[in-house]
């Protein structure tokens, strides 16, 4: 059986109209859910402004939020849900129609048979052999770009985790099959209408975006609704070049004119069937142009605000490829000019916007892709053919990049290094030649349908629009070698959209005589049958990541409420039936952060419970009962830590903070079993100390400048010689004070101290060290080594990287030891040290003039508060912490401290009402009263009566004056009563306090210091046992806040550091 051209235009390449219809709705709701839904949860992102009065624009983004009530960690998420949703309709949808077009097409032949014969066919000149599946460029691009997805589920063998590899490659294959749905659902008319559909819902994004921008987010880069600025402006390039290309059309029909009624309504893209277009013949010529330009301002205007260089690259350079496309080969010459044209707009564009903003700008992220893609590499050298497996990039990179984040911090800001910010080089690494083969065979058979598609048109209309669409296909390819915009949401909805409308006008575009096979019944009936069950698949997989991704952000709240057992149920919920490896990696440290949390919890609960006990009373059996019951509580939650702690390691080694995590569920096991053997309950605990150590220094050696784990591994080294102690406490010296690094989510700049300092645990450990007898000569050895290396030069005579540190530990010692003069110069030496390294870390001057401040001020309260102020503002001009930033704030506050040391509480409160105009009288006055009691606090408990300065007294009365209800002041107060002898007082300020303490065991345990410190205090000691008395023993005080710990007294001893409460990286 034969058929002619037009013959098959009439049967194949027009589709049902009803199929045309579902999957043009189908693109465009499915290219509206990925832009513009989220999965967000109530809250606000550092940097946004608060909502206007009224504001339409918080109605509509709480609708695109669906009312916040299905939010989840990352809150774009459902744009996964969306496209996998979109693709099991479409595949569905697409057989249907595929499968009407095959019945129609039947039924044509057979009247064709009855009234032509093989002769005619022949004397038409169009007889052609009747194939199966000719093979086209559309099929070979779809061949390859399925045969990579199955490459990558195939990796699963080889992969260092064999499930995530397998769910990449399945997204990975649901995207493909969402273009070879539209590919073979579309005819003609169907891409045109689901193109103008795409381009409507990119202009829709952008618009919304600029407006978000102008209200909610002007201090950051253009990045909603799709939550990055390089995806979203990746997102953008296609509608960008589709506007482009209908300017462009309306200005090439305009300069030929109005031929024909044709030309007119292909303008418009319509088919003529009267003569109304003909009588207005430039009507829908301009509509289509006034369009094309609305349409191209708003799109450029959120591209520009993006500020993103890979897109704009992209799209230059889809541009001109494009163009060259359209050209080629007649018009060589107009093709050299054309590149001529861009390459001058280019230079123009970059000349206009700032060669250094845009070309040098951001120089961090550039330097970032530069060990990004040499890591890579380094991957693909050590496997070339086949890759170390899908997902692998991810995993095994982190160990590597920990090294080069301790050098260069600027560059590595995150926790996780991440992907390779080149999609093509990543494919490279992971999936090796083949899969690189595999990708550049798919994207150029697609080039190549765009650019066959284009010369093939039969109408000036259908050419540019293949124009827009390869050029848009360009422009994301290009870009994608900045960047891994289609391994996240959003991006990949519109570049698969873009190849299934490509292979759609190419389809379409058929060449003269080209046929296909006709298929049995039965087969077409199997094929359906098949869609639906891929159908049926692909929303059963997108159901069990979305209640996967659900399950991972209701891990969170679970845990701040205490219910630990819903928490690691939901973990563990997480951690089955994702799709990404970032997912997976997300749940499976849920589970690990969730029961370390619940061991800590289990332990902090019987530990106060027991606290309450009386000294020499001997427990009943209920407390017995409940030990053994929280040991087992313990004993279960630290197995799941340390399994799915090994589990993270083995997987990616070097994940932040696991092994930490690992660490302290082991000590939180030696205690629980040291608090058995003292009740009885255990013959011998066993030590853990060896296994905990081993853990924190692969902590440690992850990143040394976390003086957390830094001072949990100085803890654990008792027994390593002095020199390695000392080592263990310098580099985190660099990372600067903790108050200053960002603080838990939830923690506002208002709340907490005002001082900048080191935290008192730096100190407690110095002192430790300056108990052995070596350790002063090793300082003074350290302090003279960096003298002498700064007198020979830069930092290649320097003995080791941390020799600023070294002169800031040595400083930290004079200052244990009183020599507050001798800290003060040490730390100007420091400061001067740290020039060599700034650019690299740009607060380690800063830091090392903070210090210096502080010990100006300790030294000399009542003489030099001014110097350290200067030394202060100094340190401030140099910091690289920017208005609004967390850092910022606590420099300000700081500085408004030393104003109250001068006495200055004007301009200290200018300075607070500095950070917030509109601050509440209320919480200015609690600021002031909060910096009084830092200034009281730190010389009143540090420093003998005699020492302190003169204005202590009024300080301190003006911090109850503002406070009258702060715990922490009168608790202060009843101190440095208790060491005046004024024991009325100490009872009225201790009454005050839990008066007012949401914790009356906090109180209590200060009274027990007290009365430690004083016990000469009869009246202290019957108010204790009063107290006593009154204390349920069997009732567990709910936990503290960890939020804002607390500094009531001098700690006794060197403790654990604060649990983390963070989420995954």
């Amino acid at each position: 059986m034969i058929t002619t051209r037009d013959e098959q235009d009439q049967t194949l390449a027009e589709a049902p109209p009803m199929a045309n219809r579902v999957m043009v709705v189908l693109v465009a709701a499915t290219v509206a859910g990925c832009c513009l839904l989220l999965s967000a949860g109530e809250g606000v992102e550092e940097g946004h402004q608060a909502w206007a009065r009224g504001s339409l624009l918080r109605v509509l983004t709480r609708l695109m939020a669906l009312d916040f009530q299905y939010p989840t960690r990352q809150g774009v998420e459902i744009k996964w849900l969306v496209q996998y949703l979109g693709t099991a309709a479409a595949i569905v949808a697409s057989a249907a129609a595929w499968r009407a077009r095959l019945r129609q097409r039947e039924e044509w032949l057979l009247e064709v048979d009855k009234r032509a014969t093989v002769s005619a066919a022949t004397r038409d000149g169009s007889v052609t052999r009747r194939s199966f599946l000719p093979l086209s460029a559309a099929v070979l691009a779809q061949t390859a770009f399925i045969g990579l997805a199955l490459f990558a589920m195939l990796s699963a063998l080889w992969a260092p985790w064999p499930q995530a590899a397998f769910g990449e490659g399945v997204r990975h294959l649901i995207a493909v099959s969402w273009a070879v749905a539209l590919g073979y659902g579309l005819d003609r008319r169907g891409a045109l209408r689901a193109t103008l559909a795409m381009v409507v819902v990119l202009v829709i994004s952008a618009a919304i975006g600029i407006w978000y921008h102008i209200e909610r987010n002007p201090y950051q880069r253009l990045k909603f609704p799709i939550g990055n600025p390089i995806f979203m402006a990746a997102c953008l390039l296609p509608g960008i070049t589709l506007a482009c290309a209908g300017l462009l059309h309306a200005l090439a029909v305009a300069w030929r004119g109005p031929r024909s009624p044709a030309n007119a309504a292909d303008v418009v893209g319509t088919n003529v069937q009267s003569a109304t277009p003909a009588a207005h013949p430039h009507r829908g010529l301009w509509l289509v142009a006034g369009l094309s330009v609305a349409a191209m301002i708003i799109l450029c205007w959120a591209f520009a605000w993006t500020r993103s260089r890979g897109p704009l690259l992209g799209l230059l350079i889809g541009s001109m490829l494009a163009l060259g496309a359209l050209l080629w080969p007649r018009h060589r010459r107009a093709i050299l000019v054309g590149v001529l044209v861009l390459a001058l707009a280019a230079v123009m564009l970059v000349r206009g916007c700032g060669w250094p903003g845009l070309v040098t700008g951001r120089m961090e992220t550039v330097m970032l892709r530069v060990f990004a893609w040499s890591y890579a590499l380094d991957m693909f050298q050590a496997r070339p053919l086949v890759g170390h497996g899908q997902a692998a990039y991810i995993l095994l990179v982190q160990q590597r990049a920990s090294a080069d984040a301790q050098d260069h911090p600027l560059v590595f800001t995150g926790d996780l290094m991440g992907h390779a910010h080149n999609e093509w080089i990543e494919i490279l690494a992971e999936l090796g030649l083949i899969g690189l083969a595999l990708a550049a065979v798919g994207l150029a058979a697609t080039w190549a349908c765009g650019a066959m598609a284009m010369h093939r048109a039969r109408q000036p209309g259908d050419r540019w629009l293949c124009f827009g669409l390869l050029a848009g296909f360009g422009a994301i390819v290009v870009c994608e070698a900045t960047d891994v915009g289609l391994r996240m949401p959003g991006l990949p909805a519109i570049f698969y959209t873009t190849i299934g409308l490509i292979w759609a006008l190419y389809r379409a575009e058929r060449p003269k005589g080209e046929t296909t096979a006709a298929i049995h019944p039965i087969g077409r009936t199997a094929v359906l049958v098949g869609a639906v069950i891929a159908g049926g698949t692909v929303m059963a997989v997108a159901n069990k990541d979305w209640q996967g991704a659900l399950a991972d952000r209701e891990v969170t709240p679970l845990m701040e409420r205490g219910q630990w057992e819903q928490a690691l149920e939901r973990a563990e919920e997480a951690r089955h039936g994702r799709l990404s490896v970032e997912a997976r990696l997300s749940a499976e440290y849920q589970l690990n952060l969730a029961s370390y949390l619940a061991a800590e919890d289990r332990f902090g609960r019987l530990r106060s419970m027991l606290a309450r006990l009386p000294g020499d009373a001997a427990p009943g059996n209920h407390i017995l009962e409940l030990t053994q019951e929280d040991s087992q509580a313990l004993t279960q939650y630290a197995q799941v830590c340390m399994a799915s702690g090994q589990r993270l390691l083995e997987l990616m080694p070097g994940y932040p903070k696991v092994a930490g995590h690992m660490a302290a569920v082991l000590l939180l096991k030696q205690q629980m079993e040291e608090v058995e053997q003292h009740l009885g309950l255990r013959p011998e605990a066993r030590s853990y100390l060896a296994a905990a150590r081993d853990l924190t220094m692969l902590e440690y050696a992850r990143n040394p400048l976390d003086p957390q784990v830094a001072l949990q591994l100085f803890e654990l080294s008792g027994d390593e010689p002095i020199e390695k102690r000392v080592d263990i406490l310098r580099p985190p010296l660099r990372s600067g004070p903790v108050s200053l690094q960002q603080p838990p989510p939830g923690f506002s700049m208002f709340d907490g101290d005002m001082r900048v300092d080191l935290f008192g645990e730096f100190e407690l450990a110095i002192a430790a060290v300056l108990q052995e007898r070596d350790c002063e000569p090793l300082l003074n050895h350290l302090g003279e080594q960096a003298r002498l290396a700064l007198q020979s030069g830069g930092t290649e005579a320097w003995p080791d990287p941390y020799l600023p540190e070294s002169l800031r530990l040595a400083a930290r010692a004079f200052k244990l030891n009183r020599q507050l003069p001798e800290a003060a110069a040490l730390a100007a030496l420091a400061a001067q040290a740290s020039e060599f390294i700034v650019d690299r870390f740009p607060a380690a001057v800063s830091n090392a003039l903070i210090d210096q401040a502080n010990y100006l001020l300790l030294g000399y309260p009542d003489e030099r508060p001014l110097r350290a102020r200067a030394v202060w503002q100094e340190a401030m001009a140099r910091d690289p912490a920017k208005p609004g930033s967390w850092r910022y704030g606590r420099l300000v506050r700081a500085e408004a401290l030393l104003l109250l040391a001068e006495g200055d509480e004007a301009s200290a409160r200018g300075r607070l009402l500095s950070l917030a105009p509109d601050m509440p009288s209320a919480t200015l006055d609690r600021l002031v009263g909060l910096g009084c009691h830092e200034l009281c606090r730190i010389f009143g408990y540090a420093f003998a009566p005699s020492e302190r300065p003169t204005w202590f007294a009024d300080r301190l009365h003006r911090n109850l004056e503002l406070l009258p209800d702060h715990v922490e002041s009168h608790l202060l107060a009843a101190y440095l009563a208790a060491s005046d002898n004024r024991e009325d007082d100490v009872i009225r300020h201790l009454e005050i306090a839990e008066q007012h303490a949401s914790e009356t065991q906090l109180v209590y345990q200060a009274a027990q210091a007290l009365l430690q410190r004083f016990p000469e205090s009869p009246r202290l000691r019957a108010h204790l046992e009063s107290r006593l008395a009154t204390q349920p023993a069997d009732q567990p005080e709910p936990e503290p806040d960890r939020a804002a710990p607390s500094n009531v007294l001098p700690p006794p001893g060197f403790g654990m550091p604060a649990p983390s409460t963070g989420v995954a990286p």
